[in-house]
This record gives structure tokens, sequence and C-alpha cells, in this order.
């Protein structure tokens, strides 16, 4: 009976299948070791002030939010503006006339 291939040896293949199973035990050990010594920081106080920080904000916005200015167009504040210029120059030429009135 002639050798089978280095392959098909049994005893061959044991070994190379306990070198590849140890390597891959030490390869297991090396990374719970390493996830052993990592260090998950607590958050929770950055998280709390965050939110309260957040809270504050929000209270400070939402009137803002809702003040009519926001929905002003262009046009309607431009039309506001006209308005209380010519309300101001109606002021101030009733305040001209009543000096005129005064000193003559």
């Amino acid at each position: 009976m002639s050798r089978a291939h280095a392959g098909d040896d049994p005893v061959a293949a044991f070994e190379r299948l306990r070198g590849e199973v140890s390597l891959l035990r030490h390869a297991v050990e090396g990374l719970t070791t390493a996830r052993e010594n990592i260090e998950i920081l607590d958050y929770e106080p950055t998280l709390e002030r965050t939110e309260k920080i957040l809270a504050a904000l929000a209270q400070r916005i939402d009137p803002i939010a809702k003040s009519p200015l926001l929905s002003m167009t262009p046009n309607s504040m431009a039309s506001q503006i006209a308005t209380a210029a010519t309300t101001a120059r109606r002021e101030d030429a009733r305040l001209v006339s009543e000096a005129r009135a005064g000193l003559g």
C-alpha cells in the first residue's frame, strides 16, 4: 500500500487542527483581557447637564417661536414700517404746528 498524501495523514491533520485551536484560544483570551481593561465612562452626569440646558433653551426659544414677528413676510414688515413712519411724521407735524401757534 502506498503512503497517502500529507493532507490525508490523520495524525498530521489532527496536529494542525490542535495548533489552529490553540491559536484561536489565545486570540480569544487576548480579546477577553483587552475587553476587561476597557474603561467605560459614566456619561450620566453629562447627559443630565445637557438635558437641563436643553430644557432651559426650550423655555427661552418657545416665546420667540410663538412670536408673530416670525410669521411676518417682507411685504407685511415693509407695510408696518411705512405705517409707523407716517404716524411719526404726523406727530412731528402736529408738534411743529403747536410750536408755531405758541410762537405767534
